[in-house]
């Protein structure tokens, strides 16, 4: 959806992020596509949340010159990883990505030129969402090597919890993979 001129793109992580969203699609003449999910997660953000839903959002501010941008439902996965890898010495930098398009270059880069290791985590395709993103604002104001989780290839069928499971998509998966690169290191 981002090669689509003109059109904005936004995948909410919560019904506080979702709501501000939509009041964001009512009030713009772009054309917009909101990516939201069937299944309920839990709040990220609570109803007193400020949003400029084309600005990223810190979720934690990590210590170890680690940072890692995520999306949608892998905002939650990325939480439930973050106890984990803290565990094992890693604190890295959470950033929600509500506008996949257009994106916040300066906060990205902000947060790029402040971390060493970068990883995205999206529940779709690496090619042509987050991942993609994060790697040309990458490319344009501070290289780094992008580590990105998320799909590769064709997906399968079956409910949102053992597709997560199935490709490490869930808490535990998100930690294996950040955790099995930095352990390479």
């Amino acid at each position: 959806m981002r090669d689509i001129t003109g059109l904005e793109v936004y995948a909410p992580c919560d019904q506080w992020e979702t709501k501000a969203v939509i009041r964001h699609v009512a009030e713009t003449t772009n054309p917009c596509y909101v990516r939201l999910g069937r299944s309920k997660v839990e709040d990220v953000f609570d109803e007193n949340k400020e949003f400029d839903v084309t600005k990223i959002n810190i979720i934690h501010e990590g210590t170890s010159g680690i940072a890692v941008f995520c999306t949608g439902l892998m905002v939650q996965s990325t939480l439930e990883a973050l106890p984990e890898l803290q565990k094992i010495g890693y604190d890295p930098t959470i950033v929600d990505i509500c506008a996949i398009k257009p994106c916040d270059e300066e906060g990205i880069a902000k947060v790029l030129e402040a971390n060493e290791q970068i990883f995205t985590v999206e529940e779709h395709s690496v090619t042509g969402g987050l991942g993609s993103m994060i790697c040309e604002v990458a490319a344009d104001h501070c290289p780094r090597r992008i580590h990105r989780i998320g799909m590769r290839g064709f997906g399968q069928s079956a409910d949102w919890k053992t597709l997560l499971r199935e490709y490490r998509l869930d808490g535990h998966g998100v930690f294996q993979q950040i955790s099995e690169i930095l352990n390479q290191k």
